[in-house]
């Protein structure tokens, strides 16, 4: 089986998390192999949202280069799923939203 048959086995699984991690030296192709053939592939599988409804996967990459912590992972994660946050008034937001949260003790 191939490597690419292996994630989309493991993506069309129920009850799973959906985290990939692909390991390699620098310069060995796993950007190009995730984002060029990887990403073609999943777009293929469809993620059934209730019933009736549907849409095809979508590729969610993070680097982990220079990341030291879960946090900073997950504040990535955040942001890739949400690129409007990465926007200049997006980062504004969420700056102040970051300091209000943390005034207030739930940060």
């Amino acid at each position: 089986m191939k490597l690419v048959d292996i994630i989309k086995n493991f993506i069309s699984q129920e009850n799973s998390d959906f985290a990939i991690l692909i390991n390699g030296s620098w310069g060995s192709g796993k950007t190009f192999f995730l984002k060029r053939v990887v990403a073609e592939e999943v777009k293929k599988i469809s993620c059934k949202l209730s019933a009736t409804d549907s849409k095809p996967f979508e590729l969610v990459y993070v680097s982990l280069y220079g990341l030291t912590s879960a946090d900073e992972l997950q504040r990535r994660l955040f942001l890739e799923i949400n690129p409007s946050l990465k926007t200049k008034g997006g980062k504004i937001i969420t700056s102040l939203l970051g300091k209000g949260l943390e005034y207030i003790g739930l940060d």
